[in-house]
């Protein structure tokens, strides 16, 4: 009875995750040797996303050891484990790096396009709310508060976004106030909340 258990189990095969199956390398009956593959098979939960670095960045993005995953519809994945390939592709003098993704839920699958980000310099940069923006045709401007919390028009010129965030390039000091939502001050006595500018640092 054990004997004839032990050959049942031989016919079963188990998948060590729950997932899709995508290819089947054997026939059903047909006579396999150990180790030759039978099935091949993908988990959504366990995905990994492989992008090709220029060999100017790899040793800070090697040493630095963080990335980002930018979805299509804007959302922001960290990653988990990276493994970084000790050699670089002679065609194209990249270095291979592959990432895990910590939390992909189920909204990528595999051969999709996702941007990604590896922080391979710093500099400083001030930031304002995006919401804060004023843009007419080629004018870029915020409403800054003076001494006497009155709002003033202020032309500046501006750079990335990031998170909700956007970056300063001239037209602002560090510390000046900014109103946070403008459209809100357009017939209206009130003032709104403000949100002062701050000055960090941006990988």
């Amino acid at each position: 009875m054990a004997e004839a258990r032990k050959q049942l189990d031989y016919t079963r095969i188990i998948a060590p995750y729950g997932g899709i199956l995508t290819e089947r390398h054997v026939e059903l009956g047909e006579s396999v040797s150990p180790g030759q593959p039978l099935l091949s098979g993908l988990s959504l939960e366990q995905l990994r996303v492989v992008v090709d670095l220029p060999q100017k960045y790899a040793d800070v993005a090697r040493s630095q050891r963080q990335a980002t995953v930018t979805l299509p519809d804007g959302r922001v994945l960290e990653t988990g484990e990276m493994t970084f390939y000790p050699y670089a592709n002679p065609q194209t003098h990249t270095f291979r790096l592959r990432m895990r993704l910590s939390e992909p839920n189920g909204s990528l699958f595999p051969g999709m396009l996702v941007k990604v980000s590896v922080p391979v310099a710093s500099r400083k940069a001030l930031w304002v709310p995006a919401s804060s923006l004023i843009q007419r045709s080629e004018l870029r401007a915020v409403f800054v508060l003076d001494n006497q919390d009155q709002p003033r028009l202020r032309q500046v010129r501006t750079g990335m976004r990031d998170n909700g965030r956007l970056e300063i390039l001239a037209g602002l000091s560090e510390d000046e106030r900014v109103v946070s939502n403008p459209a809100e001050l357009v017939g209206s006595d009130r003032l709104n909340p403000v949100e002062d500018s701050g000055e960090e640092s941006n990988p």
